[in-house]
């Protein structure tokens, strides 16, 4: 699969103060016994895609030892096992594939084969997950739109729900005080669409994880939950400034189903990366 090779730069967005701020009177909320957590707790297959190349297999069984009980899946063509035959594999050892990542060609040009892969790994979800540098401009934004429902109906027809994974580029304003996520949001058919909100980028791109999910409720269904330092260093879970708490919570309340931890450039041994991060999302409290 031809996924973006991701660059984290320093930046100086100074975000630290409106992400230990954001949460409001959530965050004054005391803990208690009735306190929420997360039931069930994915990953996305990109982060571990190095070991997965090499021995998927090995890698499936790391993930469900860790404790990972759900896997979303990526086309990381060319795969060294077959869809039917890691459906088995994760079966076999208690792990789901609720949702899958393709790039847009597979969606416009090849949309069949989303659709055959998918149905073996018994997904539900299709993300699509990039809009290439052409077509980020307002009339762009809005011809993606209009792609997007296209494809989102086919889907819907084969039994699969359509979304979109953001990155930061789709915060930048360009049409009068909207910037191209809200021209997405305003020109998709929610009724067919499901996104899925990357809050990193989120934050990257300079908008506001609690703001987005609250103008937008019910329209996101699943999430990518990966920390950054207050320089926008991408870490561990629990290693950054993100308010877990407070973003989790908020997803939770607007509908979001699925929670999948991702990172880009894990540290090695990329085992106990991935066990900080899970560990710190098990324990979670919010």
């Amino acid at each position: 699969m031809n996924r973006r090779q991701f660059t984290v730069a320093a930046s100086s967005l100074g975000f630290t103060a409106m992400l230990h701020g954001c949460a409001g009177e959530l965050l004054s909320a005391p803990a208690s016994a009735s306190a929420r957590k997360l039931d069930k707790i994915g990953i996305q297959l990109w982060t571990v895609r190095d070991l997965f190349k090499q021995d998927p297999i090995a890698t499936f069984k790391m993930l469900a030892k860790t404790g990972f009980d759900q896997v979303e899946f990526a086309n990381l063509e060319p795969l060294p096992i077959t869809p039917r035959e890691l459906r088995k594999v994760a079966d076999d050892l208690g792990i789901s594939f609720p949702a899958t990542h393709f790039n847009p060609n597979f969606f416009f040009e090849m949309p069949q084969k989303v659709v055959d892969i998918a149905g073996e790994l018994g997904c539900k979800y299709v993300i699509n997950s990039w809009i290439d540098e052409k077509d980020r401009t307002a009339a762009g934004y809005r011809r993606q739109a209009d792609m997007f429902n296209k494809v989102a109906a086919d889907m819907r027809r084969a039994g699969l729900r359509y979304g979109f994974h953001n990155h930061e580029f789709e915060f930048q304003k360009m049409d009068g005080n909207l910037t191209g996520y809200d021209l997405l949001m305003q020109n998709t058919d929610p009724t067919l669409i499901d996104m899925e909100i990357d809050m990193y980028w989120v934050v990257d791109g300079g908008a506001d994880i609690i703001d987005l999910l609250t103008r937008y409720p019910g329209r996101f269904k699943s999430c990518h939950i990966k920390d950054r330092t207050a320089d926008g260093k991408m870490v561990d879970v629990g290693k950054g400034v993100i308010d877990w708490k407070a973003a989790l919570a908020k997803a939770m309340d607007v509908g979001v189903e699925l929670y999948f931890f991702e990172h880009d450039q894990p540290a090695a041994p990329v085992a106990s990366a991935v066990a900080s991060s899970h560990d710190y999302l098990r324990a979670l409290r919010f």
